[in-house]
């Protein structure tokens, strides 16, 4: 896990310091050295900043979306790893077979998180409950 944390937290840096060039490309350094940030750019950016997700403009959900498509890709190739990081952990630790089952639906529920967050409510299907006819 830790492999992952590093990959997410070297894309957190990515997405900052690409909007850190991003702003100083904008912005314009003056005799004294100090950088100046344009009125139109203060006046969007802050708006931007005090607005919650729900009411950015189709466009500003459009960028943040693509944001977390970096993250969710990072997920997904994560848990594609899965069967063998179990397979990994389950011999070096001796655990039952009851226990790698937990993990295992676990882990389901897991991903059915991320297919929540990457398709919609709408595209996910529920596994049947246990004892119900489908």
């Amino acid at each position: 896990m830790s492999e992952l944390r590093e990959q997410l937290a070297a894309l957190c840096h990515d997405q900052w310091s690409g909007w850190m060039a991003y702003l100083f490309s904008k912005s314009k350094v003056d005799n004294d050295g100090q950088t100046i940030i344009p009125s139109w750019a203060t006046e969007r950016w802050a708006r931007q900043a005090g607005t919650m997700y729900d009411g950015l403009s189709d466009s500003e959900k459009d960028s943040d979306r693509k944001e977390a498509d970096r993250f969710l890709a990072l997920l997904e190739a994560a848990l594609a790893e899965k069967d063998d990081v179990i397979e990994e952990f389950v011999a070096d630790n001796e655990m039952s077979e009851e226990y790698v089952a937990m993990l295992k639906a676990r882990i389901a529920e897991l991903e059915r998180e991320v297919d929540v967050l990457k398709y919609g409510a709408v595209c996910v299907q529920a596994e049947p409950k246990e004892g119900r006819d489908e």
